[in-house]
């Protein structure tokens, strides 16, 4: 599983992204998903989008019971600990280049 480009932005313009919208449409086909949840997050550069929705699929990987969410004060629960995710999660990097710019999905359902 990897993050997918499904829109662009260029110039003043969106434009799709083909080879990621069509990757998603065969995932969702053969396993025959009739429906999918959206989560978007947006925000100035800098502000841990990308940080927020690999925490997100660290959680969703695991699928921990509801009582491991919160294990108390000060403990830091499996999902949310750094290199928990099997796979490369929604990229990021220090300074001012973007890198996750446009709308991305992830692969896997």
């Amino acid at each position: 599983p990897e993050p997918v480009r499904i829109l662009a932005l260029e110039e003043a313009s969106v434009q799709a992204c083909r080879d990621g919208l069509v990757l998603l449409q065969e995932k969702l086909q053969a396993l025959d998903v009739e429906a999918v949840s959206i989560i978007s997050v947006i925000g100035a550069y800098r502000t841990g989008k990308s940080f927020l929705l690999s925490a997100l699929l660290r959680y969703l990987e695991m699928n921990p019971p509801a009582a491991s969410v919160f294990m108390g004060e000060g403990t830091i629960p499996p999902w949310l600990r750094s290199g928990s995710l099997s796979s490369p999660a929604f990229p990021w990097r220090a300074g001012p280049e973007k890198c996750t710019e446009g709308m991305w999905a992830w692969s896997d359902p």
